[in-house]
């Protein structure tokens, strides 16, 4: 075969070495010269039917004319071959070809072809269907005019990227028809994709399409213009490999699918895939076409389609146009699915900016309404209440509209997944939601709403929240001598939180915990052994460094060492008393609340000393009306100056174990004096702070023992059978609380300083006559200092510096 001269334009359709079966006869349409439009001698030819209306356009072969058929009155494009053309066979029978493949080619992506013959001077002639648009070269211009990278659905003009898409997948379809049909294209460029101003989207010049053997009994003409083996059909720039190396049985259906993933990348870009004069471009068309960059629409899943369909290997490829369509189109829907869940999301988040704001009002309302309701008093008016209750009405409909806000956000991000189920910033906006929730309810420990945020943490989170959602965190515990340390995890078990050991060793203690409450054993030769609560907390370390530890003749076994530190007193149920974090000192509580027979060795020194009277004015009495002391409960000898126990007036005999009670707070404060000059320690009443860290620890539990009121475990209402009165500070050892203080949930209240109004008293805990559900160690109750209650007493505590 003679050398043929590749020194043409790397645009042109290619065709060489057409075999019409006549030996000898071959042709380049690239040689042949192109003529001018010849409109007067159409006219003339044509004037039966068909008026000229002007020039549509030309190529090498021929011209396409605007025409005017008066039969059926309608507007039509003609192609006509050009008349210095006429003498080439093979030219001739290349028209004809197209001419009947785009008629047996039904297709709406394909031009209809409604008449077909030929003129007095041989040329041939075919109408078709006049498209009035642009062609897909032309868009991908407009689109990509300036270089700036644009989102997915972003419109210039009419277009968009995704329309642009759409546009492509139309094409893969149309191909693929051709494809079942046994037809090959063999020159897909943006040229040859037209596209109408109605949406009309067509694969037009069919001139050098091939047929696959399942397609020749279609076309009584194959055998009339076959390619010569070797022969390069097609435009280099969008050619496939096989196809640059000349006309053979390996260019079929994937050859095709290689040209339009050329194309798809000229529209993702607005670049060619390639450049340079065919010459070089043949020699290159074995290597493979440039990757996809990264932008705001193309996408892995993207670059894995264009990655396959132009596979350098052809059997990599999509097997045909059909199977790239559906990859493309099945991109399209998700795309299009993705773009909804964008709009949801973005939608959502406006409600999140909403809900911040509501937020924002009701803690500040919440705050206001917990600092009213600590002013105002059951007596006050109406009018003085009424302002408070406007506030609580508001406090209650931003609320509601907080809720709302939140079901309407999650119902947005949740109709995104329907959408788009593995949209990464739906889930994690989601997860961000859920895990503020999961903070919000471990703050107030609210053990049912907890687990449940943190499994749809779990369900939402992509990553951010693994190591909280791990639950587990590091403890750094160290003493400032050598020590024994055994660590306690409280877990609740048949309702109380009991303690399971899960570690001993020394210090320093480096060790990674699950989230949750513990309770370290500090034990140390000479020392006193420390009972150490702490929490563990969610990415936080919990760092407790430098214990210092009391030696033994600090602390007697009448008392409980409550070591410095931080620890959460209220609850969010008490507006006079709401949940706060403080900083403690260290201080010692004695374990028991002062018993009768503490109380009448109290009493009998004073009488012992010539304090009679002030003995009688301390001794328990019943409550008094108006300046009436009331009745005094102890037995009282002159004779012996001593106090001793009797029957009350209901007949009920005291035990010397029982606490004391029908005792006032200066009583209590006398009391306290007195035994600090025996003990040459400095004690007092318990401050309110004190006793409530000494009762519920570090975790915030509701009780001693944990959150569930058991009245089996505390004298209380219900305790035993039969009528309830106060028992022995020995008789219930279930109610100890996390430092090993017993009695504070039941059998008596104990009286505590108020910090703030020293003419006032407050009374913790719970006591034999209550009911279990109104018990919480958290509660206040505020009386002036000479009140005496029948369900009160107290016990000391003492500043401990080490």
């Amino acid at each position: 075969m003679q050398k043929k001269d590749h020194t043409i334009i790397e645009h042109q359709t290619l065709i060489w070495d057409l075999d019409t079966g006549i030996e000898g006869q071959a042709t380049q349409i690239s040689s042949l010269p192109a003529s001018p439009a010849q409109l007067e001698e159409t006219n003339d030819i044509l004037v039966d039917r068909y008026e000229n209306k002007g020039l549509l356009g030309s190529g090498g072969m021929g011209q396409v004319l605007q025409v005017y058929d008066r039969k059926l009155q309608r507007h039509l494009a003609l192609k006509i071959i050009n008349s210095n053309l006429v003498t080439y066979p093979i030219i001739l029978n290349l028209f004809v070809k197209e001419a009947q493949t785009t008629a047996i080619l039904q297709h709406p992506g394909i031009l209809p072809v409604h008449d077909f013959g030929q003129l007095s001077d041989g040329r041939y002639y075919f109408t078709m269907k006049k498209l009035e648009g642009t062609t897909l070269k032309d868009i991908i211009r407009l689109l990509h005019k300036p270089r700036t990278p644009i989102a997915l659905h972003e419109l210039k003009g009419d277009w968009s990227m995704q329309r642009l898409l759409q546009v492509f997948a139309r094409v893969c379809e149309t191909l693929g028809y051709a494809h079942t049909q046994g037809v090959l294209h063999r020159d897909i460029k943006p040229d040859n994709i037209m596209l109408g101003s109605h949406g009309e989207v067509l694969l037009v010049d069919w001139g050098v399409s091939k047929l696959l053997p399942r397609g020749i009994a279609l076309f009584n003409h194959d055998s009339k213009l076959k390619p010569r083996q070797g022969s390069v059909i097609g435009t280099p720039i969008y050619m496939s490999p096989e196809q640059a190396n000349g006309e053979s049985p390996e260019v079929a259906e994937p050859s095709d699918v290689f040209s339009l993933g050329a194309v798809l990348y000229e529209i993702l870009t607005g670049r060619e895939p390639r450049s340079g004069r065919a010459d070089k471009l043949l020699e290159e068309a074995s290597l493979p076409l440039p990757s996809l960059p990264s932008t705001k629409y193309i996408d892995a899943t993207l670059k894995a389609i264009y990655r396959k369909a132009t596979s350098v290997n052809p059997l990599k490829r999509y097997g045909n146009a059909k199977e790239l369509y559906h990859a493309i189109q099945s991109f399209l829907e998700g795309s299009a699915k993705r773009y909804q869940a964008e709009l949801l999301v973005t939608e959502a988040q406006t409600f999140r900016v909403n809900i911040q704001i509501i937020k924002q009002k009701i803690t500040a309302l919440t705050t206001q309404i917990k600092q009213d309701k600590m002013t105002i008093e059951p007596w006050h008016t109406i009018e003085i209440k009424q302002n408070l209750w406007n506030m609580e009405d508001e406090l209650r409909t931003l609320i509601l509209q907080s809720n709302l806000l939140e079901a309407n956000f999650v119902e947005r991000l949740h109709t995104a997944l329907n959408y788009c189920p593995d949209f990464v910033v739906a889930h994690q906006k989601l997860a961000d939601f859920y895990h503020e929730k999961h903070q919000e309810a471990e703050a107030l420990n609210d053990h049912l709403q907890a687990p449940l945020m943190a499994q749809l943490m779990t369900m939402h989170d992509t990553g951010r929240y693994q190591n909280y959602l791990r639950g587990v965190s590091n403890l750094q515990l160290s003493t400032n001598i050598q020590t024994e340390i055994e660590i306690f995890r409280f877990e609740e078990k048949s309702r109380r939180l009991e303690l399971k050991s899960i570690w001993k060793g020394q210090s320093p203690v480096n060790i990674e915990l699950e989230i949750g409450s513990y309770l370290a054993h500090i034990k140390a030769l000479g020392h006193s052994l420390v009972r150490l609560p702490f929490s563990q907390k969610r990415e936080a370390p919990t760092i407790l460094c430098d214990i210092p530890l009391p030696l033994k003749d600090q602390i007697d076994d009448k008392e409980c060492y409550i070591p410095e530190g931080f620890c959460y007193i209220g609850s969010k149920d008490e507006p006079r008393h709401p949940r706060k974090k403080v900083h403690l000192p260290a201080f010692c509580i004695q374990k028991y609340s002062c018993t009768n027979r503490q109380y009448i060795l109290f009493l009998n020194s004073l009488a012992s000393q010539g304090r009679e009277e002030e003995a009688l004015l301390n001794a328990p009495r019943t409550r008094g009306i108006g300046s009436e002391l009331g009745e005094q409960i102890y037995g009282y000898s002159e004779e012996t100056k001593k106090f001793s126990l009797k029957a009350d007036s209901e007949g009920d005999c005291w035990e010397l174990n029982w606490p004391v009670i029908l005792v006032n707070a200066h009583n209590a404060e006398a009391y306290a004096k007195w035994y600090s000059e025996q003990v040459e320690q400095l004690w007092t009443i318990a401050t309110c702070w004190q006793w409530e860290k000494a009762a519920r620890g570090v975790d915030e539990r509701k009780l001693p023992w944990g959150d569930h009121f058991e009245p089996t475990w505390a004298n209380v209402r219900g305790s035993q059978k039969g009528r309830a009165l106060p028992t022995s500070i020995y008789e219930h050892p279930l109610d100890i609380s996390p430092f090993g203080v017993y009695g504070m949930a039941g059998n008596v209240q104990d009286f505590c300083l108020d910090l703030e109004d020293e003419s006032m008293v407050y009374s913790k805990g719970g006591a034999w006559s209550h009911h279990p559900e109104f018990i919480d160690m958290a509660t206040l109750r505020n009386f002036p200092k000479n009140i005496r209650l029948e369900v009160a007493g107290f016990r000391l505590a003492r500043l401990l510096e080490i």
